[in-house]
Formats: structure tokens, C-alpha cells, sequence
């Protein structure tokens, strides 16, 4: 719903404050049927220090309701039907987000719909903040490793790289997680797009703006990370480490976006607005009908309710397994046998899990150690899809990833796809096939896996999953005989996942 075009009346008609009213109504109404998304927004808020800003939205668009309250002085109001279509579309993205448990599109689809519902939408500007998927992360990691790696060597600053951790002749450093720069991404769009809006009236000069304050903070970001490793090899580790780096690291990124704010409005301001002469006045709007506002109401709501109310369906209808548990790995494997002579020490991705079993097998080769993980429902904090875990991004200090990849193993039968990870430590190499099953299906990587999980879920088989990870050593750096071990117990393991990896027990 938003209200039409304004005009230069002065007066207000009588019925706005009953329309104002509606719209309330109806914004409470749609926090209501989406209790649980907006209590899960609120908690990300307060847990995570990228989402904080996230308590400025309410008080800022507030302010700026108040800010443009001249405007609604003079309209003439109506309900706007296209609205609802927009409400459908972000409802749809919300059935999405439940079925394939990616909260991030849970909460779009809640924040989007609040200025859709209401009456006032069209000329209120609201500040939507939600938690972006961390599926970014990674790929913000590795972008910022790739900068500061190419920008040292320019720099003249020999660099020995594996994977995101890098040696130079003054230590050793590591990209990790902190580094990706999603918090002053995060900050940077929130920021500017308040002050767009407040110091730009061309729409063109906002959107521009805001396209730098998304790549400016990323390219800051690159500088920061390469700029406290350059320090700290100048000044052999004295300054830019510790707290020094993450004060140097803000510091930065204030006169970053200081000098992004001054010299926008440099390059894109715009004359002060002419006046115009006084138009002739008008006849009195005619006021709004509230028998139509009140049903362009009662349809934003019913279109909001759709895709919980749905969503609590498919809940009932799935099929519980939440007492069931991952029965014990075998003795024997075709070839391989149980063994507990070696234990190679690699943790799992595989956090959070309602059960779990570990075991290492030997043949005459040699060893690989299986970790499998069951997962009563994939909710909440107890998620096998997530990003981490579907993808294996590594970040511990004691294994790093030298190289990772998607492989299918067509020798198989029927092909498997497995994410590939070579890993080591300072001790020893390894070679990690990682998959998962949802809903009885194997699925590998985070879209394959959301995918199967939005199958499985909508097939009424529920959100039960088991996630897979193999571990060969790699002798003498010999990749080829660690793959093809991996191959023949896989080829093992299988049918044994298939027909006896549960049993039920109760907790």
C-alpha cells in the first residue's frame, strides 16, 4: 500500500489520522504472523557486532517519518494496489528462506514487507537492516589474501603463500574470518544510505553513491589488511599487531569513509533547489474510502500470512526423527578394518550435531579415518547446511587448506560428488572428501545441499540430515594414491550409509 501523488493544498483531510491508523495496524499485524523471524533478527542484532547498527533503524526512520512530515500535509491519499505484488514476491522469498533454512532471506522478506504494508510507503523512507547471508565471507576472504599478497610483492616483500596464510621474512600472517571486511561493508551501505538520501535529491546521484559506499569500504578493506602487514614487516612486528590492529583498522576506516562522505558531495552536489511560484488553489481533495483502505489492509496481511502459515504445514506434515542417532561404524568395510593404532587429529566440520561417530580403517595402503554426523533437524544453531560446514572453509590455526575443490568421482557408481580439500599441518598432510545426505539424498556444496534440504523439506521427509568426511594421509606428497584410498572406502561406506547408518534409539 503507499498513497499517491502530493499536492499544494494545506489542511490535512479528516479521515488521514483513521488511515494512519489502518496502516499501524496492519505493520503490527505482519510482526506478529512473523514473531519468530522478527525475535531471530532482534537476537542477531544484539549477538553479532556486524548487526549492532541494526538498533539504529527503528529511532532513523522514525526521525525521518518526522523529517518529511511537511509532505504528508498535502496528499491525497489512496490505497496503491501494485504494492501487493511486491508483498507476494517478498513473501515468496521468505517461503524460500524456511525451506531451505537460510535465515537471511527470512529476515529480507520480513523487512522488505513493513514499508510495502504501509499507507505512507511511496514517501516514508525506511532503512531495512537485515543480516546478510555469511556465505560471502569466504569469497571476501580470499579477494582480500589475493590483494595483499599481489600488493607485497610489488612492494617488494619476498611472500610464500598457502592457501589464506602467507610468510614473510618477518613472520608468518593468516586472513582470516575478521578480515573479509563484511563489517564495514555492512557499516558503509547503512550509513550511506541515509546520508544519500539526506544530501542528494536526484535519485541517480543516490544510487551512485551508494554503489561507492559498497565497493569503497571492500577496496579499504584490501588497503587495511595490506597496510598493517606492511607495518608490522617495517617495524618487525612492533606496531600492528594485537589491539594495534584492530585500532589502526577503524581508525582507518573512519577517515575512509569521512573522505567518501566530503568528496561525494564535492563531485555530485547539486544546486539548491529553485523556487516556484505559487500554484492556483485547488479544489479539496476527496478523502480516501476507508472500506478500501481497509481491504487493501486485510490482503497485505493475508499475503504475509501465506508463506508462515504454509511453512507451519510443512512442519506438521514432516516426518520426526529427532530419536534416532548414528549407530556404530562396523567392524569390517569390505577390505578395511577398524583400527585404533593411528588417529590423525583433524576436527571435523561437522559442529553442533545430535550425534556423531569417529572411527579409523586400515588395509594393506593405508589408512582413512570417517567422520559422520547425524543432525535431528537442520534449525537453528544444530544446522548441517551451513555455509562452514557445507563448504569446509577452515580458519583453525593448527590445519590450514592448501587448495579446495568440487570433485565428482565418476568411478562411482552412481558418481559422487565430493568437496576436495588438501589440508595440513606442520606434521602432516591430508586429503578431505567431504558430502551430505538430506533427505536421503547426497548432496555437496552449500547450494546442492540447500537445494536437497528445500526438497526434502517440501516432500513432507522433513529437515534430517548426516554429513560425510573422509581423512587419507598423504605420503610423500603422493595426492593421486591419498585420492584413489579415499575412492575404494567410499565406494565401501556407501551401501552401509544407505542401509544401516541409523538406528532408533532414544536419546
Amino acid at each position: 500500500m503507499a498513497i499517491a501523488d502530493a499536492s499544494t493544498l494545506s489542511g490535512r483531510p479528516p479521515r488521514i489520522a483513521k488511515v494512519w491508523w489502518i496502516a499501524a495496524l496492519a505493520v503490527v499485524a505482519l510482526l506478529l504472523v512473523h514473531f519468530s523471524t522478527m525475535t531471530g533478527l532482534v537476537g542477531t542484532w544484539m549477538s553479532s557486532i556486524s548487526y549492532n547498527h541494526g538498533f539504529l533503524v527503528l529511532p532513523v526512520s522514525a526521525w525521518l517519518l518526522w523529517h518529511e512530515r511537511a509532505r504528508f500535509a498535502d496528499v491525497r491519499w489512496q490505497p496503491w494496489w501494485p504494492a501487493l505484488i511486491g508483498l507476494a514476491l517478498f513473501g515468496a522469498l521468505w517461503f524460500f528462506g524456511y525451506a531451505t533454512n537460510i535465515k537471511s532471506f527470512r529476515d529480507l522478506g520480513l523487512v522488505a514487507s513493513i514499508p510495502l504494508t504501509l499507507i505512507a510507503a511511496r514517501r516514508a523512507k525506511s532503512l531495512p537492516s537485515t543480516a546478510i547471508s555469511e556465505v560471502f565471507i569466504p569469497h571476501l576472504v580470499d579477494l582480500t589474501a589475493d590483494f595483499t599478497v599481489v600488493a607485497l610483492r610489488l612492494s617488494g616483500v619476498p611472500v610464500y603463500r598457502e592457501g589464506n596464510n602467507f610468510v614473510i621474512p618477518s613472520g608468518e600472517w593468516s586472513v582470516v574470518q575478521e578480515c573479509s571486511g563484511v563489517n564495514y561493508l555492512l557499516v558503509s551501505l547503512f550509513a550511506g544510505s541515509l546520508f544519500g538520501y539526506l544530501n542528494f535529491r536526484s535519485n541517480v546521484r543516490r544510487w551512485i553513491f551508494l554503489g561507492l559506499a559498497l565497493v569503497v569500504p571492500i577496496a579499504a578493506n584490501w588497503l587495511r589488511a595490506y597496510g598493517i602487514v606492511l607495518l608490522g614487516h617495517v617495524t618487525n612486528n612492533k606496531l600492528a599487531t594485537g589491539v594495534d590492529h584492530l585500532v589502526y583498522g577503524w581508525l582507518f576506516f573512519g577517515v575512509v569513509m569521512t573522505a567518501l562522505f566530503y568528496f561525494s558531495t564535492l563531485w555530485m552536489g547539486e544546486p539548491a533547489p529553485k523556487k516556484k511560484p505559487p500554484e492556483p488553489l485547488r479544489p479539496q481533495p476527496v478523502p480516501p474510502r476507508l472500506g478500501n483502505v481497509w481491504t487493501v489492509g486485510v490482503a497485505a496481511i493475508a499475503l504475509a500470512a501465506i508463506a508462515p502459515l504454509a511453512a507451519a504445514r510443512f512442519d506438521a506434515m514432516a516426518q520426526s526423527v529427532s530419536d534416532r542417532t548414528v549407530s556404530a561404524l562396523p567392524a569390517s568395510l569390505g577390505d578395511w578394518g577398524l583400527t585404533a593404532e593411528h588417529e590423525i587429529g583433524w576436527k571435523d566440520p561437522f559442529d553442533y550435531a545430535t550425534s556423531r561417530q569417529k572411527a579409523v580403517y586400515r588395509r594393506a595402503e593405508g589408512i582413512v579415518e570417517a567422520h559422520i554426523a547425524w543432525y535431528a533437524a537442520d534449525s537453528g544453531v544444530s544446522k548441517l547446511t551451513r555455509f562452514e560446514g557445507a563448504t569446509m572453509v577452515d580458519y583453525d590455526s593448527t590445519w590450514r587448506v592448501q587448495s579446495k575443490l568440487d570433485r565428482r568421482v565418476g568411478e562411482l557408481s552412481p558418481p559422487l560428488r565430493v568437496g576436495e580439500r588438501q589440508i595440513h599441518s606442520r606434521d602432516e598432510q591430508i586429503l578431505v572428501w567431504q558430502w551430505a545426505l538430506v533427505g536421503g539424498v547426497e548432496a555437496s556444496g552449500f547450494v546442492d545441499s540447500k537445494l536437497a534440504l528445500a526438497r526434502s523439506r517440501l516432500s513432507g521427509r522433513g529437515s534430517d540430515s548426516a554429513g560425510v568426511a573422509l581423512v587419507a594421509p598423504i605420503r610423500d606428497g603422493n595426492i593421486a594414491e591419498a585420492r584413489s584410498r579415499l575412492q575404494d572406502f567410499a565406494k565401501q561406506l556407501r551401501p552401509w550409509i544407505q542401509s544401516d547408518l541409523l538406528q532408533d534409539e532414544v536419546k
